[in-house]
């Protein structure tokens, strides 16, 4: 395979860990996935795509598994690092690894930035 190849998708499994068939969404233009989350309700699904510095965010069906409606939700300035891992606190809030930039930064689903305390 060509090194500029990209192959990515989302798929979906049921309860038994079967595959559905085909991807939820075919992410042709993503480069480095990372750091998948869920809302607590289920209605939105993030993902970081660490080459191009951002967060994103689908509508979430939670009975298809099917995604929809893709905005960007944040962008990390180069200097904090590379956005990695995530995860989700109850409140809802996104927490981000930054690769290289020594930091976990909280921003809140509309994006604005809280600065995790090391």
């Amino acid at each position: 395979m060509a090194a500029d190849s990209k192959i990515t998708a989302v798929l979906a499994c049921d309860a038994q860990a079967q595959l559905d068939e085909g991807p939820v969404w075919d992410g042709d233009d993503v480069s480095i996935p990372n750091g998948l989350a869920w809302s607590a309700d289920g209605v939105a699904m993030y993902y970081i795509d660490t080459s191009t510095q951002r967060v994103f965010a689908f509508d979430y069906d939670l009975a298809s598994g099917a995604v929809a409606n893709r905005r960007e939700v944040a962008e990390i300035p180069e200097d904090e690092g590379s956005p990695d891992g995530m995860t989700i606190d109850a409140e809802g809030m996104l927490w981000i690894a930054h690769w290289g930039g020594w930091q976990a930064a909280g921003r809140c689903p509309a994006g604005i930035r809280r600065p995790g305390k090391h």
